[in-house]
């Protein structure tokens, strides 16, 4: 049954990403390469949240992604970790009130990011009736 469905089996596993010292360029310039409207924010290999292209727009190019969050009073957007081994289901009830679900191996100590689940991921796994 589809709700049984393992997190790995569905997630996109090729996360972009930028560290929260790179300067805003990166996050612009990477936001439009790859035509996202949000990219995964990380320190060290740490997932901190997600920079919504809107607000991307509005920051100093020049500045770190850090410091130009502090500039414009701009939080990320939230996140929630699960593992590979976490099921549609448990994904469905993870994923309200955040921009995405971050796999990773250990949700108490997250290095390194394995993948990642928005709701297009939820929609492209459920089944078509």
């Amino acid at each position: 049954m589809y709700l049984e469905q393992k997190v790995a089996d569905f997630m996109t596993k090729d996360v972009v990403t930028v560290e929260a010292s790179d300067p805003v360029s990166v996050a612009q310039a990477k936001l439009k390469e790859f035509g996202l409207e949000k990219i995964l924010v990380t320190e060290n290999g740490t997932p901190l949240g997600v920079l919504e292209s809107w607000a991307a727009e509005k920051m100093d190019p020049k500045a770190s992604i850090r410091s130009a969050l502090a500039k414009v009073k701009y939080e990320l957007a939230p996140i929630r970790k699960v593992t590979p081994e976490s099921t549609f289901a448990d994904a469905r009830e993870s994923l309200g009130g955040v921009a995405a679900l971050v796999v990773v191996d250990n949700p108490l100590n997250p290095r390194g990011v394995l993948g990642i689940v928005t709701t297009t991921d939820l929609f492209k796994a459920r089944p078509k009736f």
